[in-house]
């Protein structure tokens, strides 16, 4: 259902104006933090995409929006490839912030950080976003091969 994004142009406007002063005060210990480098233009982009592609409701979201977003709109965005990683984080703290206001719809707050830490941590991923693998730790994608190849080993010889 494609929504209607001429009376949200002025809302996305002052939850952007807001979202923005949040950032600052919330995340300003954080110099390297993925939210002050990439939050604005990504909840930006989830907004847009919220009105134009979603149901309009701005401050409702549910799980399936956010996978819609982060897996389904998110790599064929208009954005830099280097915002791509942080995403997932951009939307949890999305979420964070529209909890926080009061504002938040849809499906429970910790519902929907689970599932961006999907995302984030490969585990909904049917596309690959940044064209490798992000796991939680480096060392699980190694250890995953080398046993798919040990078991590939133990196939052949048995063969």
């Amino acid at each position: 259902m494609l929504g209607d994004p001429r009376g949200c142009e002025s809302t996305i406007a002052a939850l952007m104006a807001e979202y923005t002063q949040y950032v600052r005060e919330e995340h300003a210990r954080c110099r390297v933090c993925p939210v002050t480098r990439s939050g604005v233009p990504i909840v930006r982009s989830m907004l847009e995409w919220k009105a134009v592609q979603g149901d309009v409701r701005l401050y409702h979201w549910t799980r399936q929006d956010l996978r819609d977003y982060l897996l389904g709109y998110l790599p064929s965005a208009d954005l830099s490839r280097a915002l791509l990683p942080d995403a997932p984080t951009c939307a949890k703290d999305l979420v964070y912030f529209l909890a926080d206001r009061g504002t938040l719809a849809g499906d429970n707050v910790s519902i929907l950080a689970d599932a961006t830490d999907e995302v984030f941590y490969g585990y909904a991923r049917p596309v690959d976003l940044i064209g490798a693998r992000v796991t939680a730790k480096p060392a699980d994608g190694r250890r995953a091969r080398r046993k798919a190849a040990r078991t590939a080993r133990r196939r052949n010889r048995r063969a």
